[in-house]
């Protein structure tokens, strides 16, 4: 990976089960300040728990 100056953000998405995660992880070992937020935590952020649809918080 190249130093950047820069700062970025990467959004990963996509279906269930296509690697996601697996693509984040090891993006972020490649990146020297990394912060990995999950969608979850996002929604929470701007739409309350009751944006979740019945996972409990």
């Amino acid at each position: 990976m190249h130093k950047r100056n820069n700062s970025s953000i990467y959004i990963i998405s996509g279906l269930y089960g296509v690697g996601k995660s697996t693509v984040t992880k090891a993006l972020a070992k490649e990146i020297e300040k990394a912060a990995l937020i999950e969608g979850d935590l996002i929604k929470l952020m701007f739409g309350g728990k009751n944006n979740l649809r019945g996972k409990k918080c």
